[in-house]
């Protein structure tokens, strides 16, 4: 019996420790397909960026959490890397989605910020036609685009839907 605490224990210190100890998720925006996914920043870090693997859109999705590259979720393509300018953290984005009923995400803008105030922003684009230009509200777009963020504090991870292509985008956020 005692083994078996000891054992128990044992595997409760191998965990790793959660992301953060208190957090929200904005709405993922996109479309309804594929399947949930969460990826989280390791442990005291921030999403400074995105990696993404690219067709006629974002196929696939991994964070960037203080410059590095983590695990992602989606489909194929091209890579596509977009950050925060240094020492910036993001915690709002912009998607613009495919018109058609699946809502593909098309591409992101990362709104860029410091503890100093200062402001910054990084374009994760996919190829194709009215990707060369990110059309914000007010504007005329060809294709829909959602704002989402964290109402207070940095982003510290992703969620959404992805299957072949990622659906929907939304952060996890710090409280």
């Amino acid at each position: 019996m005692r083994l078996g605490l000891g054992l128990l224990a044992g595997a409760f210190l191998l965990m790793p420790p959660p992301a953060s100890a208190q957090e929200s998720f904005s709405r993922a925006v996109g479309g309804a397909g594929g399947r949930p996914f969460t990826l989280r920043c390791p442990a005291n870090t921030h999403l400074t960026g995105l990696s993404s693997l690219q067709g006629a859109y974002i196929n696939f999705i991994a964070p960037i959490c203080d410059g590095q590259v983590q695990h992602g979720a989606g489909g194929r393509g091209e890579r596509r890397d977009a950050s925060c300018p240094s020492g910036m953290y993001f915690s709002t984005m912009i998607v613009q989605t495919l018109r058609s009923d699946n809502r593909l995400v098309k591409a992101v803008k990362m709104l860029c910020g410091n503890d100093r105030r200062e402001v910054g922003e990084a374009v994760l684009r996919s190829p194709g036609p009215y990707s060369a230009t990110f059309y914000f509200f007010g504007h005329s777009s060809p294709y829909p685009v959602y704002a989402t963020g964290c109402d207070h504090g940095r982003a510290i991870g992703l969620h959404g839907r992805s299957g072949a292509a990622i659906d929907a985008l939304g952060l996890i956020c710090e409280k």
